[in-house]
């Protein structure tokens, strides 16, 4: 919207009126908000169709809009036994969104964010509602628009609600065929007020497209619907189509040059040694002084104090008793310690046997760290906001406080270096669930980010094998190439639509057979990475880089508890996770590493929580690591430490680029190209280790 727009807004919310044509629209009351609407739907900008034709101008849809816009457009109605529209739980796994879902308090998507590739990036435009654009979202929420046509809200065939069966109704998908609604709690009650093909077609591109379908599409939708088996069948087929239309899930206008879009390319296997990285990441601020603590210690503060006594002083009701510091860890590594033994959190036996098996390092209070830093400089040194959820998040993918590498992560430019003619590899970054910011980089020489859902692939448009209507040829087609005066945002969603559509039926097909030694155990996400390791010969990689995203670790409330019951959940994962990875032979081509974006207090809050603060620990395990205490535990964490800026929020004394540089040597990175991956590493003050410290 335009500065001219946003002030007569403004003015019309403040003053309470708006006149347009010797009219005036609200009670003159500050907040009135007829007044508001009149001043946006009357403005002539808003209203004007040539800058329909400027293929900048519009935008992408948010998903969960476009499943309220269908709702509208085809005159939903609750079914008698349902008088409220009942959308299934998992809508923001599903699609993306979901009110009251959002993964931050700042949003579903960055403001500032861009597709890595494609006519967006290529005119320098963003474009925020993209980042919830992922194959599994695309599919997933293009299986509900179309199952909600056919069925209603509804269970079935990958529909938007749950199972809601009216008395005496059948529940078993199989019976279900377009135009009934038994199982739903809400259905289309659209009836056109023509009953002329065209005419009918028309007014549904009006109401669902706001008249953006171009005579193209319809002239193709009403030849795919000329066999159907009555006119009400072939206005259901028509909305499928529509419902796939890049006009529908954007607000600009297209013109396909006809043909299809390109497809995937087959590929030969690397013949290089495979390795991967795994990022799980403990979003929220995982409370990691309650996951390695000291046991037995002679190392003392100033005051004579050692640390087992300063941990059990500072961290009070919060902290690990006696009988709870049971799993023992026997210090091993270059560093100085306070103590000699640690103990791991009573929950986590799985990581103490990890280690002693000389399979898991610990990276001892580690943070983000932009510049030297210290007590009295701490504020005016740090580049990245400090202690807030977003900004750490950012700079834990992005390691790049200062932008140097616009647009990218550490995962995305190791890619880029390692897919560059001077290396030879074939390297890949893959999301499970999420399109992190940690895999954005360039691509010129690599291939995109991967997103596969934790659910594994989805095939487009599921439905009972007597119905005999498949929209998906004639989605593609609708979706196919357009010309360069074409909105670059409809053609963003073409683009990625086919893509989404390509990658997973090659995933059906690449994953298929592929089993695990134990199914049922762990988490899905983690089991998915392993499937995903096993297909990298049909992908042609030798490099893969994950991440994952586990939340819920903001306990700002009973964090002992919480912490507890999430650290038996984390070790069953890990457990499951190992076993299946050396059952299939990866285990020493693994490196996983668990981050979070900040420490906790030491000191507890009233409510028996701990609170956003700055260095913690973190772990990573795998088949090559030394298995040792890697930095150093603060010989001082009370009010007095030099490195506690106050509650025991502690300077880490380790970056994210310290741990790193050893990562990236050991997936292949030569030292010339270590200022590339990680720009701000000399800046930091901190020992950087490398491969042979660590592997």
């Amino acid at each position: 919207p335009s500065t001219t727009l946003i002030k007569s807004m403004t003015a019309a919310f403040r003053s309470g009126r708006f006149d347009f044509g010797g009219v005036q629209f609200g009670s003159g009351s500050y907040g009135d908000l007829g007044a508001l609407l009149a001043a946006m739907l009357l403005n002539s900008e808003l209203r004007n169709t040539l800058l329909d034709n400027d293929a900048s101008f519009g935008s992408l849809k948010e998903p969960l809009l476009k499943v309220t816009a269908l709702l509208r457009n085809l005159e939903f109605q609750a079914t008698p036994a349902f008088p409220f529209f009942t959308l299934a739980t998992n809508m923001q796994d599903r699609i993306g969104q979901m009110v009251f879902k959002s993964p931050t308090v700042f949003n579903f998507f960055l403001p500032e964010f861009q597709p890595n590739e494609g006519r967006i990036s290529s005119a320098s435009l963003v474009s925020p509602e993209a980042e919830l654009l992922t194959s599994p979202t695309i599919i997933s929420l293009m299986n509900g628009l179309l199952s909600s046509v056919k069925y209603g809200l509804d269970r079935c065939y990958a529909g938007l609600a749950g199972d809601f069966a009216e008395e005496g109704a059948w529940s078993n998908c199989r019976y279900r065929k377009p135009g009934d609604f038994v199982n739903s709690t809400g259905f289309p009650n659209y009836s056109p007020s023509s009953q002329v093909v065209r005419a009918a077609l028309s007014e549904l591109a009006t109401i669902m497209t706001s008249g953006r379908l171009s005579t193209a599409d319809r002239e193709l939708i009403i030849e795919e619907t000329r066999n159907a088996p009555d006119p009400q069948q072939a206005m259901v087929q028509a909305q499928q189509l529509i419902v796939g239309s890049s006009a529908f899930h954007s607000t600009g206008i297209v013109n396909r040059t006809g043909g299809q879009r390109s497809q995937r390319d087959d590929v030969k296997p690397s013949d290089r040694p495979y390795r991967a990285v795994i990022v799980v990441f403990l979003a929220g601020g995982m409370d990691s002084y309650n996951m390695i603590v000291p046991s037995s210690c002679d190392g003392t503060n100033e005051a004579g104090l050692d640390v087992l006594q300063q941990y059990i002083a500072e961290r009070g009701e919060v902290g690990l008793n006696e009988g709870e510091r049971n799993l023992v860890l026997d210090v091993r590594g270059p560093n100085q310690q306070p103590c000699d033994k640690f103990a791991v959190h009573p929950s986590l036996p799985f990581v103490q046997q990890l280690y002693d098996d000389e399979d898991l390092s610990f990276f001892l209070n580690a943070g983000v760290i932009n510049n030297p830093t210290n007590k009295e400089n701490y504020q005016g040194a740090s580049i990245t906001q400090l202690f807030a959820h977003n900004s750490m998040q950012h700079e834990a993918g992005q390691i790049d406080p200062n932008q140097e590498i616009q647009r990218s992560g550490i995962l995305g430019r190791i890619s880029h270096v390692l897919n560059g003619e001077d290396y030879g590899f074939r390297a890949q970054t893959i999301g499970i669930q999420s399109l992190f910011n940690s895999l954005g980089g360039d691509n010129s020489n690599a291939p995109p980010p991967l997103v596969m859902s934790d659910r594994g692939p989805e095939s487009l448009a599921p439905r009972p094998w007597r119905e005999q209507f498949d929209p998906q040829d004639p989605l593609i087609e609708l979706n196919g190439p357009t010309d360069a005066s074409s909105s670059v945002f409809g053609d963003t969603w073409s683009s990625l639509f086919t893509q989404a559509i390509n990658d997973n039926e090659f995933f059906e097909t690449a994953l298929d057979g592929i089993t695990l030694e134990n199914e049922e155990c762990g988490s899905r996400a983690l089991n998915v990475v392993i499937k995903m390791m096993e297909t990298r010969n049909d992908r042609g990689v030798d490099r893969d880089l994950f991440q994952i995203n586990f939340g819920g670790w903001d306990d700002h409330a009973e964090m002992k508890a919480n912490l507890g019951e999430r650290f038996v959940g984390l070790n069953e994962y890990l457990e499951c996770f190992v076993n299946n990875a050396k059952a299939k032979g990866l285990w020493d081509e693994i490196t996983l590493i668990t981050m979070s974006e900040f420490g906790r207090t030491l000191t507890p809050n009233t409510n028996y929580g701990t609170d956003h603060a700055w260095g913690g620990h973190a772990f990573a395990m795998g088949g090559g690591l030394k298995g040792e205490l890697l930095g150093q535990y603060p010989f001082d964490i009370t009010p007095d430490s030099p490195l506690n800026v106050g509650r025991g929020r502690m300077i880490p004394t380790l970056s994210w680029e310290s741990i790193w540089t050893s990562i990236i040597e050991w997936l292949g990175v030569k030292e010339e190209d270590f200022d590339y991956v990680l720009p701000n590493a000399q800046q930091t003050d901190t020992p950087l280790l490398r491969r042979d410290q660590v592997f």
